[in-house]
Parts: C-alpha cells; structure tokens; sequence
C-alpha cells in the first residue's frame, strides 16, 4: 500500500495529537497552535468539490479547536477529539471526491 503525501502530513498531526496530554501547560498552547496552522493548511489545499456535510464537519471542528486553544488550561482530550474530527473530514475529501453524498457538493468558501 503506498502512503499518499496527505497521509503522511495527517501522521504528523495524529503523532502531534497523540502526545498532547505528555505536554507541559505552557508547552500545550505551542503543540496546539501548531496543529492548528497544519490542519488549516489541508483545509485550504482541498479541492472542490467537497460535500457540505464535511465542509460543515470540518468548520465546526476547527471553531472549537481554536477555542480550546483560547481558553486558559485547554484540555488535552478535547483538543484531541476535535482533531480527529478534522483530519476525518479531511480525509473523507481529498481520498474519495468520487464518494456518493447525500448532500450536494459545496466549493470550498462558498
């Protein structure tokens, strides 16, 4: 099985996420905001088009990613679950765009 670019971006990430709670507090917002700025640079690389239902998936996750980020002892686990949401949805829409949906497909911003 040959691992795709995007797998090896996302193991980065999952490696990142599964470490977050060994993190000390003032290490955990450096670990978190970098998660982050990976997670949105495979947002912006998706390519319409994507079902609404993953766009929304992956907005949701990322708005509470980011206020998990902000608050002032971000929990691990949370953070965490959220990720994985995001990298899910990820990769439902960069593997298989050929996928039936059950929602209409909706560009990327729209």
């Amino acid at each position: 099985m040959t691992i795709t670019p995007l797998e090896k971006r996302l193991r980065i990430v999952a490696d990142l996420v599964s470490g977050m709670d060994r993190v000390t507090l003032m290490g955990r917002e450096h670990a978190m905001n970098h998660v982050l700025v990976l997670l949105r640079r495979e947002a912006l690389r998706l390519e319409p088009p994507v079902a609404a239902e993953d766009v929304a998936s992956l907005s949701n996750a990322m708005t509470e990613l980011e206020h998990e980020v902000g608050r002032i002892a971000p929990s691990p686990s949370t953070f965490n679950q959220h990720a994985q949401i995001a990298m899910v949805a990820i990769r439902g829409t960069a593997v298989d765009q050929s996928r039936p949906s059950s929602a209409p497909a909706t560009p990327i911003g729209a």
